[in-house]
């Protein structure tokens, strides 16, 4: 049966962290892992959910991506790909497509199996993205199995605040005679089912945020339309919080079971003795590496506030903020709070404020 790759936000770049330099070649590794996994089962395309670059590539970045694409021509597997938001080209030539053996599909039908066609769009803001997907030609839709490759944010996916929405695709949108839509853009694996359609994201190819899910995935695609999905071996997180000595000392033998590379990422306290000095003698000792942040106990029981039995998010968060006064940092905060992912949170009210 035939079969073709598909992965999204693998956004190639050098380091997650540029405050973290020595935390270095994550995105090269899992791609390289989709490429191995490409090869191996000799798919028809590695096809490119969006976001393939983290910003403008480096030379490094770019390097690598070249000798990849390359490892694919050689086999004769086509690389097919969209853009996302970020390293968006505005010239319409996208940087992945630098490559001869790479196609730049957005607003293309290709045929991807016999008499099966990937429909593909670059990332388009909400108004453009519903007219163009009621605008597709209707004897397309009769006529072929498609599939949709897209890169938005699909509703529901993370929670609106306030009247405020943080998608960009409502699953209404999608013609029913397109059964499966491919997802770039939210980097957790999600899916959901919209009558006869499924959509499904891939998730990123490594963690971008310590408050992404670790577990990275591509998925594989085949002509019968069923989906796989196929882990990938990313870096280990380890993620403790201490407050007292008890936990202090939890903490540094389970950093013990680590893998040399992991990354141990601490919330302590100052005020419990040492341990700082113990985390980076932990971590030294085990090839680890440490991103430790201070966190007061005082702080997270409130500051000594009074909050009453019945006390919600909502309620805990007006007592530092003013909502009448400030309606905007509220609204911020609470989805800060409600979202199961904080960074994507911080991206959303960014680009809505920036227009990035």
């Amino acid at each position: 049966m035939k079969r073709f790759v598909f992965a999204a936000d693998t956004h190639l770049s050098e380091w997650i962290w540029r405050s973290a330099p020595e935390i270095y070649g994550d995105a090269f590794e899992s791609f390289r892992q989709i490429v191995d996994h490409t090869l191996s089962i000799r798919a028809e395309a590695l096809v490119l959910g969006g976001d393939v670059f983290d910003g403008v590539p480096s030379s490094v970045s770019m390097r690598f991506w070249l000798s990849e694409t390359e490892r694919l021509a050689k086999a004769g597997i086509k690389v097919l790909g969209v853009q996302g938001q970020h390293g968006r080209t505005m010239n319409g030539v996208s940087w992945h497509a630098v490559h001869p053996n790479c196609t730049d599909i957005d607003g293309l039908t290709t045929e991807i199996f016999p008499e099966v066609f990937l429909l593909a769009l670059n990332r388009l803001p909400a108004v453009e993205l519903e007219e163009t997907l009621r605008d597709i030609p209707f004897n397309l839709l009769r006529s072929r199995t498609k599939i949709l490759v897209l890169h938005q944010l699909v509703k529901g996916a993370v929670p609106d605040v306030e009247g405020l929405k943080n998608w960009d695709l409502d699953p209404e949108w999608i013609p029913d005679s397109i059964p499966l839509v491919l997802l770039g853009d939210l980097h957790e694996p999600y899916s959901v089912q919209r009558g006869v359609s499924k959509l499904i994201y891939s998730g990123s190819t490594h963690l971008r945020s310590i408050s992404e899910p670790d577990d990275k995935s591509f998925l594989v695609v085949s002509e019968d339309l069923s989906v796989e999905r196929v882990p990938l071996r990313t870096r280990e997180f380890r993620r403790p919080a201490i407050f007292s000595d008890d936990q202090l000392a939890a903490a540094i033998a389970d950093l013990e079971t680590a893998k040399r590379g992991a990354v141990a990422y601490a919330k302590y306290d100052p005020a419990v003795k040492n341990a700082y000095e113990a985390l980076k003698s932990a971590c030294a000792d085990r090839g680890l590496f440490l991103l430790a942040r201070t966190i007061a106990q005082s702080r997270v029981s409130s500051a000594g506030t009074e909050v009453s039995d019945d006390a919600d998010l909502e309620s805990c968060l007006g007592l530092e903020i003013d909502r009448e006064k400030d309606p905007a940092a509220f609204s911020f905060g609470l989805e800060l709070l409600l979202a199961a992912k904080p960074a994507d949170a911080i991206d959303k009210f960014r680009a809505r404020f920036t227009g990035g």
